[in-house]
């Protein structure tokens, strides 16, 4: 109830693991007083993970063969689609269908490219099976180096979900990471300038009541007479709103459910502060998620 109060209506509960296929993500209102009104979409996501944390023995202690192994799972999908139950379809179907996305860890910008190409050879080869279906939904979390690789990005209509909103070299996969109000131009700058669909969190689930703050700090690192691009209290607030429920669930899914936007016909989601968020002082006045409503919340 705590990031409630801190003005955060809905988040995603990751699964923990280890390997290249970490589990199903679910999309909560975090104010919900039960179990039945806290989930809005029990299936938000598939969890993915490339590179270095992903290793464990045998065929994915190596990048080739975590991206072997992807492949093999989503080629096998397609090939399998024709005899597939729609009632019992699994989720990796409806990933390749363009029904569900995938939400890849990955960091280091070859890594970047290696999953855009893998991306494409997966919708070639639904095209060649003579299926019609929408576009692979693909984000990458972390993105350390993501700056790097923008108009490959755009190209495949992939976001980019930075965590941590401001990264730190701390290991091969992110030496090419930009550490905010260090080097210009802010990976931000790039990534917003190239058309990029950029969101954030924080490292640590105890660190998201500082979402705003980490927005804010995006903006003011572009608030410069020299920056590529400007970012606008708009913009900012949809790194950590908007833009990011449609990285985790899809832009059109988003709308449909009213998460992370205020859409005619949903549930209340919505929250008012006593100034602007991005700046330290102003505090939530008003929360809303549905039937909870709470009015000058108190922080614990």
């Amino acid at each position: 109830m705590s990031l409630f109060k801190a003005g955060i209506t809905a988040a995603i509960a990751i699964p923990q693991g280890s390997g290249v296929v970490i589990g199903q993500s679910t999309l909560f209102y975090v104010g919900a007083k039960n179990f039945n009104d806290a989930v809005v979409k029990e299936v938000s996501h598939i969890r993915l993970s490339l590179g270095n944390a992903a290793k464990e023995s045998g065929v994915t202690n190596s990048v080739s063969g975590q991206f072997s192994l992807l492949r093999k799972i989503l080629f096998d999908q397609i090939a399998t689609l024709n005899e597939t139950d729609s009632e019992n379809i699994s989720p990796f179907s409806k990933v390749v269908l363009g029904e569900l996305g995938i939400a890849v860890e990955v960091s280091e910008s070859d890594d970047i490219l290696k999953l855009i190409a893998l991306k494409k050879k997966v919708e070639k080869q639904i095209e060649i099976s003579g299926f019609e279906t929408e576009p692979l939904m693909v984000t990458i979390v972390g993105g350390a180096e993501a700056w790097a690789v923008t108009e490959d990005l755009v190209a495949a209509n992939i976001r980019v979900h930075l965590k941590p909103a401001r990264c730190v070299p701390s290991d091969f996969e992110r030496q090419k990471c930009k550490v905010p109000s260090s080097v210009r131009p802010t990976s931000i700058e790039i990534m917003k300038n190239s058309g990029v669909k950029v969101s954030m969190s924080a490292e640590s689930d105890s660190f998201n009541r500082n979402l705003f703050w980490e927005a804010g700090w995006a903006r003011a690192d572009t608030q410069r007479l020299d920056s590529l691009v400007s970012v606008s209290e708009v913009d900012a607030v949809g790194f950590v709103t908007w833009n990011a429920v449609d990285a985790m669930i899809g832009e059109k899914e988003a709308k449909r459910l009213g998460v992370g936007r205020i859409v005619i016909g949903t549930k209340a989601n919505l929250v008012a502060f006593n100034g602007s968020p991005l700046i330290f002082g102003p505090k939530p006045k008003v929360v809303v998620t549905g039937k909870t409503v709470v009015i000058d919340p108190q922080q614990e």
